[in-house]
Order: C-alpha cells, then sequence, then structure tokens
C-alpha cells in the first residue's frame, strides 16, 4: 500500500493505493470517526475472528461507522480508499457525504459547497476538473455535469 496526502479544505485526506493481492490488517473502533470512501477497485474485509465477509467494498462504498473489531482486508484488483482521519486533522470532523454520478448524470452544487473529487472528470459551470482536486463553489449555485464515472466527497 502507497499512502499520499492532498490538501481538502484546509485539512489533510489521504489516498491509500492498493496493489491487487495486497493485504492488510486493520482494527476499527467503535469510537472511531474516521471516514472511509472507495473510489477505484474492489478490496474484502473479513473479520479477523469469524473469517466472515464484513464489506465489500467498490467504487462508491462509503463508510464513517465502525465496531470494535479487527479485519483482514485484501484488495481484489488495484484500489484507491480515501480516508480521512481526524487523529491527524487537529481532532476536527467535518460532516463528510459522498457524492456518485454515473456519466451524464449532473447535480447542482449549492454556493458553499467544497467538493473534494476523488476520481473521474467532471465539468462545473463549463469549466472541466479531472481528480483528485478541490472543487469551492463561492459566487453562484454550479451545475456539475459527469463526463465519466465520478467519485467525490462533499466536505459540509
Amino acid at each position: 500500500m502507497t499512502r499520499k496526502p492532498f490538501a481538502a479544505f484546509g485539512r489533510i485526506l489521504y489516498a491509500n493505493y492498493y496493489s491487487p493481492g495486497d493485504v492488510v490488517e486493520v482494527a476499527t473502533a467503535s469510537n472511531s470517526r474516521t471516514v472511509l470512501f472507495f473510489s477505484e477497485g474492489n478490496f474484502t474485509a473479513r473479520d479477523k475472528q469469524t473469517g466472515e465477509v464484513a464489506w465489500q467494498c467498490g467504487p462508491g462504498w462509503f463508510s464513517g461507522s465502525h465496531q470494535d473489531r479487527i479485519y483482514t482486508c485484501t484488495a481484489n484488483t488495484a484500489t484507491v480508499c480515501w480516508c480521512y482521519d481526524p487523529l491527524v486533522n487537529q481532532g476536527f470532523v467535518p460532516v463528510i457525504e459522498a457524492l456518485n454520478l454515473s456519466a451524464g448524470q449532473s447535480t447542482t452544487l449549492p454556493v458553499g459547497t467544497n467538493l473534494f473529487l476523488c476520481t473521474g472528470t467532471a465539468t462545473v459551470n463549463g469549466k472541466q476538473f479531472t481528480g483528485p482536486y478541490q472543487v469551492a463553489v463561492r459566487s453562484q449555485d454550479s451545475t456539475l455535469v459527469a463526463d465519466g464515472d465520478v467519485y467525490g466527497l462533499l466536505f459540509k
């Protein structure tokens, strides 16, 4: 796994890049406020104690809830998982929501929207952006059109 930090509206967001076959052990805590978001690939998380599949993660999979468990996680293909960790952001935890759009879909981004475009290309009011990229809507409501499949995080 390779980890790369990105600026996300004054905070740090990590992209974790996994190669096919990478296996990592992850301990989670029920009081964790870490956010995970998958934008590429496929990942299987198994409960280490029972071997049961707990999650099958693929593009668009989003989680902000955790249990006190240890998981063995395997990348089935080249996979990218985005992680917002409060521990590296001075304890600050914004509300974060996933934005998933298929090619050709559109949505309105109201004034004040902070979108971290993780993966994909989108056109916002005639200007094209390719992720990873921060899109801040400041002067007027904007229309985002997905030029391909788009995965992003809305920081509220």
